[in-house]
């Protein structure tokens, strides 16, 4: 297989796209990313290209995510469990 780069213009937009990406995953296989990674983590699943690719997504993902939300937190006190940036991932992933 392949494999393309594709550069974003920011965190946010690269974010969003692995977001979807996870997503799809996530259907397929009928697992969140997090259950996915924790059996992945503790070799319970193969050693499949798709499985390794996913694993590469969400690691990526939660590192993008963190790097956003302390970058977010100098300006932004959330006063509820979901942040801000999950808001936007939500209406961004859901309305496109």
């Amino acid at each position: 297989m392949r494999k393309q780069i594709i550069e974003y213009t920011s965190p946010l937009d690269a974010l969003i796209a692995l977001t979807k990406q996870l997503n799809t995953y996530e259907i397929k296989y009928q697992m969140n990313s997090e259950e996915f990674f924790a059996k992945y983590n503790q070799g319970e699943t193969s050693d499949d290209e798709m499985f390794i690719e996913w694993a590469a997504n969400y690691q990526h993902y939660l590192a993008l995510h963190q790097d956003i939300d302390d970058k977010s937190s100098l300006y932004f006190q959330p006063k509820c469990p979901i942040t801000c940036l999950d808001k936007v991932l939500i209406s961004r992933c859901c309305n496109s």
